[in-house]
């Protein structure tokens, strides 16, 4: 009477075996399900960690960790946007907010699921162990990372130059620095590697660098008038800043050399990406040749001298002999 209750008369004979054999396996299920759920898998200070202690765990820490990069995408585009705070400031608090409440779900979760934080004390030492022997290059990144958020030896946004390398710092790790070059290559840096060797930040306290230009005019050119002409290409571009004592343009007469008069000239620029180094240099070069043969200069090239110590006897021989 049940079945007929339950299944329409107009079915046919497949159609109900597919159901009652539906129905059978619901029912072994939930009859199974609340034993599989409470089974103890281990125990922890007599308190039993049941598979549903488990799945609830994960699943809270998946959810939650989806939930606080959103938290903490909102908190940057709202908040920390519009703080007059510098961008690798802004990354810092970001990234320690991110630490911060990923480590408060971890303890909510480990309470929820009735783990005891005393269980740590072990589990610390065999990891301190298992550290010591197997994960020193690790934890001596992990370090040099927080050295690296805390002192800004480099930021987010940097130019630097490590190993012949010049990039920008995009993002800081707590165990590898990602940088992008000027080829717009993505290059992963190990954070030791940044502590421990000498690395060049043409932007660590402005983006404010100084370039300079080497420039050799024959002998007989007049001085004065390289100097003049040099200036006006600096002060003629719009790059090049004039507007501070401390920072105009400056030209050096540097050496007499073997083959030429030596000028260099320093310019400041404000670098707002890595091409500006070489682009500013560059087009200053063009303009310096381009003046220089409207005046008449000539830019030196080396030249030798021959000097023969004996009489060499030259003779003509004609082509029919």
């Amino acid at each position: 009477m049940m079945f007929v209750k339950f299944f329409p008369g107009n079915m046919d004979w497949n159609q109900r075996s597919f159901f009652q054999s539906l129905r059978y396996f619901v029912e072994k299920f939930l009859e199974i399900f609340p034993s599989f759920w409470n089974y103890a898998v281990f125990q922890v200070e007599k308190n039993p960690i049941t598979v549903g202690n488990i799945i609830l765990g994960l699943s809270l820490i998946i959810l939650g960790y989806i939930f606080i990069r959103l938290v903490v995408r909102y908190f940057e585009m709202r908040v920390l946007a519009r703080l007059d705070i510098e961008v690798s400031q802004r990354y810092t608090i970001k990234v320690f907010l991110f630490y911060f409440l990923l480590i408060v779900l971890f303890l909510f979760t480990l309470h929820l699921i009735q783990v005891p934080l005393t269980v740590f004390t072990v589990i610390g030492g065999a990891v301190a162990l298992g550290l010591g022997f197997g994960a020193r290059n690790i934890m001596n990144n992990f370090i040099s990372g927080i050295v690296i958020v805390l002192e800004h030896p480099v930021r987010v946004g940097d130019l630097i130059c490590i190993n012949d390398l010049i990039c920008i710092v995009e993002h800081v790790g707590f165990r590898a620095t990602a940088v992008r070059t000027l080829d717009n290559t993505h290059v992963i840096i190990p954070n030791s590697s940044i502590m421990e060797q000498n690395i060049l930040n043409w932007t660590l306290s402005d983006r404010v660098v100084r370039r300079e230009i080497s420039v050799g005019v024959v002998y007989g050119s007049p001085a004065t008038r390289v100097r003049e002409l040099l200036l006006k290409v600096a002060e003629g571009h719009d790059k090049v800043l004039t507007y501070n004592k401390n920072q105009k343009p400056l030209v050096i007469f540097s050496d007499f050399g073997d083959n030429a008069l030596q000028f260099k000239l320093f310019v400041w620029i404000a670098v707002e990406k890595p091409l500006d180094l070489n682009q500013v240099a560059s087009d200053i070069r063009y303009r310096i040749d381009e003046l220089f043969r409207q005046e008449g200069i000539v830019i030196a090239f080396p030249q030798r001298d021959l000097h023969i110590k004996e009489p060499i006897s030259i003779r003509m021989i004609s082509e029919n002999k």
